[in-house]
Protein backbone atom coordinates (compact mmCIF):
# COMPACT_ATOMS: atom_id res chain seq x y z
CA UNK A 1 0.00 0.00 0.00
CA UNK A 2 3.10 2.20 1.03
CA UNK A 3 4.42 1.81 -2.70
CA UNK A 4 1.43 2.30 -4.34
CA UNK A 5 0.41 5.48 -2.22
CA UNK A 6 4.33 6.90 -3.11
CA UNK A 7 3.21 6.14 -7.15
CA UNK A 8 0.17 8.00 -6.91
CA UNK A 9 1.78 11.16 -5.60
CA UNK A 10 4.96 11.13 -7.42
CA UNK A 11 2.14 10.73 -10.98
CA UNK A 12 0.33 13.85 -9.07
CA UNK A 13 3.30 15.51 -8.87
CA UNK A 14 4.14 15.08 -11.92
CA UNK A 15 1.29 16.28 -13.97
CA UNK A 16 1.59 19.27 -12.14
CA UNK A 17 4.84 19.88 -13.31
CA UNK A 18 3.99 19.27 -16.94
CA UNK A 19 1.16 21.77 -16.32
CA UNK A 20 -1.55 18.95 -17.40
CA UNK A 21 -3.96 19.54 -14.76
CA UNK A 22 -5.87 16.93 -13.01
CA UNK A 23 -7.86 15.69 -16.46
CA UNK A 24 -4.29 13.82 -17.13
CA UNK A 25 -3.31 12.93 -13.84
CA UNK A 26 -6.58 11.29 -13.54
CA UNK A 27 -6.42 9.73 -16.76
CA UNK A 28 -3.36 7.84 -15.56
CA UNK A 29 -4.99 6.51 -12.39
CA UNK A 30 -7.65 4.98 -14.43
CA UNK A 31 -5.16 3.53 -16.48
CA UNK A 32 -3.94 1.70 -13.49
CA UNK A 33 -7.67 0.71 -12.73
CA UNK A 34 -8.00 -1.52 -15.38
CA UNK A 35 -7.99 -1.73 -19.18
CA UNK A 36 -10.66 -0.60 -20.44
CA UNK A 37 -8.45 2.75 -20.95
CA UNK A 38 -6.61 2.98 -23.89
CA UNK A 39 -2.88 2.77 -22.35
CA UNK A 40 -2.15 5.81 -24.17
CA UNK A 41 -4.84 7.83 -22.20
CA UNK A 42 -2.51 9.98 -20.57
CA UNK A 43 0.97 11.46 -21.42
CA UNK A 44 2.93 9.24 -19.28
CA UNK A 45 2.33 5.55 -18.99
CA UNK A 46 2.37 4.40 -15.66
CA UNK A 47 3.36 0.58 -17.43
CA UNK A 48 5.93 1.59 -19.76
CA UNK A 49 5.28 -0.65 -23.08
CA UNK A 50 8.01 -3.15 -24.93
CA UNK A 51 8.77 -0.78 -28.08
CA UNK A 52 9.94 -4.28 -29.77
CA UNK A 53 9.24 -6.65 -32.51
CA UNK A 54 9.89 -4.81 -35.59
CA UNK A 55 13.58 -5.12 -37.70
CA UNK A 56 14.15 -2.10 -39.69
CA UNK A 57 17.26 -0.03 -41.42
CA UNK A 58 19.02 3.06 -40.90
CA UNK A 59 20.41 6.13 -42.47
CA UNK A 60 23.84 4.14 -42.93
CA UNK A 61 21.86 0.94 -44.24
CA UNK A 62 22.70 -0.93 -40.53
CA UNK A 63 20.08 -2.43 -38.83
CA UNK A 64 17.54 -0.95 -36.28
CA UNK A 65 15.38 -2.23 -33.83
CA UNK A 66 15.15 -2.02 -29.98
CA UNK A 67 18.28 -2.36 -29.35
CA UNK A 68 18.79 0.71 -31.10
CA UNK A 69 17.14 2.75 -28.21
CA UNK A 70 19.08 0.74 -25.18
CA UNK A 71 20.67 3.65 -22.94
CA UNK A 72 19.27 6.47 -24.28
CA UNK A 73 16.58 8.97 -24.55
CA UNK A 74 14.49 8.81 -27.88
CA UNK A 75 12.75 11.32 -29.51
CA UNK A 76 10.81 8.97 -32.08
CA UNK A 77 8.43 10.83 -35.10
CA UNK A 78 6.55 8.94 -37.75
CA UNK A 79 6.06 10.27 -40.91
CA UNK A 80 7.76 10.96 -44.45
CA UNK A 81 10.33 12.92 -46.09
CA UNK A 82 7.77 14.46 -49.09
CA UNK A 83 5.77 15.58 -46.16
CA UNK A 84 4.58 19.12 -47.20
CA UNK A 85 5.04 20.48 -43.65
CA UNK A 86 4.12 18.70 -40.25
CA UNK A 87 7.60 16.70 -40.60
CA UNK A 88 9.99 19.25 -41.65
CA UNK A 89 8.37 21.46 -38.70
CA UNK A 90 9.04 18.83 -36.39
CA UNK A 91 12.06 17.88 -37.31
CA UNK A 92 13.18 21.87 -37.32
CA UNK A 93 11.27 22.00 -33.67
CA UNK A 94 13.60 18.79 -32.51
CA UNK A 95 16.60 20.63 -33.74
CA UNK A 96 15.03 23.76 -31.15
CA UNK A 97 15.12 21.46 -28.36
CA UNK A 98 18.12 19.91 -28.49
CA UNK A 99 19.95 23.62 -28.56
CA UNK A 100 17.52 24.49 -25.72
CA UNK A 101 18.89 21.60 -23.73
CA UNK A 102 22.37 22.43 -24.25
CA UNK A 103 21.70 25.88 -23.21
CA UNK A 104 20.42 24.39 -20.01
CA UNK A 105 23.41 22.62 -19.42
CA UNK A 106 21.49 19.20 -20.37
CA UNK A 107 23.57 16.25 -21.60
CA UNK A 108 22.65 15.47 -25.16
CA UNK A 109 25.49 12.27 -24.78
CA UNK A 110 21.93 10.54 -23.63
CA UNK A 111 19.44 11.65 -26.72
CA UNK A 112 18.70 10.60 -29.62
CA UNK A 113 15.97 11.83 -32.20
CA UNK A 114 14.74 9.28 -34.60
CA UNK A 115 12.61 9.62 -37.56
CA UNK A 116 10.95 7.05 -38.95
CA UNK A 117 9.53 6.92 -42.46
CA UNK A 118 6.00 5.67 -43.42
CA UNK A 119 6.72 5.70 -47.12
CA UNK A 120 9.96 3.34 -47.97
CA UNK A 121 8.93 3.46 -51.36
CA UNK A 122 10.23 6.61 -51.74
CA UNK A 123 12.48 7.07 -48.81
CA UNK A 124 15.60 5.27 -49.62
CA UNK A 125 18.33 4.74 -47.03
CA UNK A 126 20.17 7.56 -48.90
CA UNK A 127 17.42 9.87 -49.05
CA UNK A 128 17.16 9.80 -45.52
CA UNK A 129 20.30 10.30 -44.45
CA UNK A 130 20.10 13.22 -47.04
CA UNK A 131 16.95 14.32 -45.38
CA UNK A 132 17.22 14.07 -41.83
CA UNK A 133 20.90 15.05 -41.67
CA UNK A 134 20.08 18.79 -42.93
CA UNK A 135 17.72 19.43 -40.15
CA UNK A 136 21.12 17.60 -37.74
CA UNK A 137 23.64 15.43 -38.31
CA UNK A 138 22.44 13.70 -35.25
CA UNK A 139 19.15 12.33 -36.09
CA UNK A 140 18.43 9.34 -37.39
CA UNK A 141 16.54 8.02 -40.30
CA UNK A 142 14.88 5.15 -40.40
CA UNK A 143 12.95 3.24 -43.39
CA UNK A 144 12.37 -0.85 -44.15
CA UNK A 145 9.36 -3.18 -45.55
CA UNK A 146 6.05 -1.52 -45.00
CA UNK A 147 5.23 -4.63 -42.46
CA UNK A 148 7.84 -3.63 -40.21
CA UNK A 149 7.05 -0.47 -40.55
CA UNK A 150 3.61 -1.01 -39.38
CA UNK A 151 4.40 -3.37 -36.49
CA UNK A 152 6.67 -0.33 -34.89
CA UNK A 153 3.32 2.15 -35.90
CA UNK A 154 1.26 -0.36 -34.19
CA UNK A 155 3.49 -0.65 -30.79
CA UNK A 156 2.99 3.30 -29.94
CA UNK A 157 -0.64 3.71 -31.10
CA UNK A 158 0.68 5.78 -34.51
CA UNK A 159 -1.00 5.49 -38.05
CA UNK A 160 -0.78 6.70 -41.26
CA UNK A 161 -2.91 6.54 -44.76
CA UNK A 162 -1.62 6.89 -48.05
CA UNK A 163 -3.13 9.33 -50.48
CA UNK A 164 -4.62 8.51 -54.06
CA UNK A 165 -1.53 9.31 -56.73
CA UNK A 166 -1.58 12.58 -58.77
CA UNK A 167 -1.27 12.78 -62.43
CA UNK A 168 2.58 13.62 -62.00
CA UNK A 169 2.15 10.04 -59.73
CA UNK A 170 3.50 11.86 -56.30
CA UNK A 171 0.90 11.43 -53.58
CA UNK A 172 0.78 12.85 -49.78
CA UNK A 173 0.45 10.58 -46.84
CA UNK A 174 -2.02 11.78 -43.35
CA UNK A 175 0.18 10.22 -40.43
CA UNK A 176 0.15 11.11 -36.91
CA UNK A 177 1.83 13.73 -35.51
CA UNK A 178 3.04 12.83 -31.77
CA UNK A 179 6.64 12.35 -30.69
CA UNK A 180 6.92 9.51 -28.69
CA UNK A 181 9.24 9.32 -26.32
CA UNK A 182 11.13 5.34 -25.68
CA UNK A 183 12.88 5.45 -22.35
CA UNK A 184 16.38 3.84 -21.76
CA UNK A 185 14.81 0.23 -21.90
CA UNK A 186 13.65 0.75 -25.25
CA UNK A 187 9.82 0.84 -24.12
CA UNK A 188 7.60 3.59 -25.08
CA UNK A 189 7.68 5.74 -21.55
CA UNK A 190 5.07 9.16 -22.78
CA UNK A 191 4.56 11.00 -25.90
CA UNK A 192 4.11 15.01 -26.54
CA UNK A 193 2.48 16.72 -29.10
CA UNK A 194 4.26 17.34 -31.84
CA UNK A 195 2.53 20.87 -32.51
CA UNK A 196 3.95 22.71 -29.14
CA UNK A 197 6.17 25.64 -28.20
CA UNK A 198 9.70 24.73 -27.34
CA UNK A 199 10.30 25.63 -23.58
CA UNK A 200 7.16 23.29 -23.36
CA UNK A 201 8.80 20.43 -24.32
CA UNK A 202 11.53 21.09 -22.91
CA UNK A 203 10.15 21.08 -19.61
CA UNK A 204 8.17 18.11 -19.75
CA UNK A 205 10.69 16.00 -21.10
CA UNK A 206 12.54 16.93 -17.83
CA UNK A 207 10.15 17.03 -15.88
CA UNK A 208 9.40 13.00 -17.48
CA UNK A 209 13.19 12.58 -17.03
CA UNK A 210 13.27 13.54 -12.99
CA UNK A 211 9.72 11.01 -12.66
CA UNK A 212 11.70 8.16 -14.59
CA UNK A 213 14.34 8.24 -11.42
CA UNK A 214 12.48 8.89 -8.62
CA UNK A 215 9.95 5.97 -9.85
CA UNK A 216 13.33 3.84 -10.11
CA UNK A 217 12.85 3.63 -14.05
CA UNK A 218 8.88 3.36 -14.31
CA UNK A 219 6.63 0.29 -13.50
CA UNK A 220 7.13 -2.73 -15.08
CA UNK A 221 11.22 -2.11 -14.99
Amino acid sequence: MRTRTRTLVLIAALALALGLGGGVAMGVLRDQAGPKVPALAAEVLVKPKAFDGYTLVNQDGQGFDQRSFVGKWSFVFFGYTHCPDICPMTLSLMKQVKTALKSRGEPLRDLQVVFISVDPARDTVSHMRDYVHYFDKGFIGVTGDPAQIHIAETDVGAIHKMGPKKADGQYEVSHSSYIYLIDPLGRLYARFNGIDEVPRIVDRYLAVRHFYTVSAGGEGA
